[in-house]
């Protein structure tokens, strides 16, 4: 009966992490749709994103849950671009004191001329389940982008191909999702922006008022979640709210602070 409920758990619990997978405020606000958009939080949404960031830079998130107030999501993404190369790190802590997932990554992106940038990122996974014990695993994801015109973007990632599972049970496993990606920059101003897999369908957009503040919002489909928040830069400084609210539960906060150095 223990190792039954220590499987119920666990897989309830890696099917709700597998959806808090975050992208940091701008790209979820966004509707979630980071797959084709350069952005620091490439290192969650889109390794190959990465590369053509013009400074290092870093930036944290948290986010509260509508399920419990107990449940929160904290991120971090760290970006190092060397010449037409980038270096990223992404850490994401989810869950409450009964249960959590932790993880941490490592990620390498190149670009390969001027269109194409390819990118991979390395995962080291722990689940802990209290009064169970936790459970580890790695697993690798792989990432495409490609500028097919001067505004027009196109964007695959692939999370977990080789399937990889927890050490603690093979039931216990890490999704394999594809994403696959559109932007479109209407204008200076402007950034339009779609995500699709086999399960969820989004769109997003970004729109920059003024130099220092930008309007973000989205929807996505499954479940039907909608997506809203603000950006503010001033100097190397960057502060993100943004707002989700779904078919399910409440609205569900988030803020991200940065710093480009």
């Amino acid at each position: 009966m223990r190792h039954f409920n220590l499987l119920l758990w666990a897989n309830l619990v890696v099917f709700i992490c597998s959806a808090q997978n975050n992208q940091g405020g701008r790209l979820t606000a966004m509707g979630a749709t980071g797959a084709a958009v350069k952005d620091l939080w490439g290192v969650a949404a889109n390794p190959a994103n990465i590369v053509g960031h013009p400074t290092p830079s870093l930036q944290i998130t948290y986010q509260l849950n509508a399920i419990s107030k107990d449940l929160s999501t904290q991120a971090l993404a760290f970006v190092f671009p060397i010449n037409k190369q980038a270096i990223g790190i992404h850490t994401q802590r989810y869950g409450m004191a009964e249960y959590q997932s932790n993880s941490i990554a490592l990620i390498l992106a190149k670009e390969f001329g001027p269109k194409l940038s390819l990118g991979i990122r390395g995962t080291y996974h722990q689940l802990r389940i209290s009064g169970y014990g936790s459970t580890t695993a790695a697993s690798i994801d792989v990432g495409i982008a490609y500028q097919l015109s001067d505004r027009v973007m196109l964007g695959y990632f692939l999370n977990n191909p080789s399937r990889s599972d927890y050490i603690a049970n093979s039931a216990i496993s890490i999704p394999t999702v594809g994403h696959l990606g559109i932007s479109l920059q209407a204008s200076d101003k402007l950034l339009l922006s779609g995500r699709i897999n086999k399960e969820n369908f989004a769109l997003g957009f970004d729109y920059q008022l003024v130099s220092i503040f930008s309007i973000r919002s989205g929807i996505s489909l499954s479940p039907l979640t909608h997506y809203f928040g603000i950006g503010l830069v001033h100097n190397k400084f960057i502060v993100d709210l943004t707002y989700l609210k779904n078919s399910q539960f409440t609205h569900t906060p988030q803020l991200s602070f940065g710093y480009a150095f």
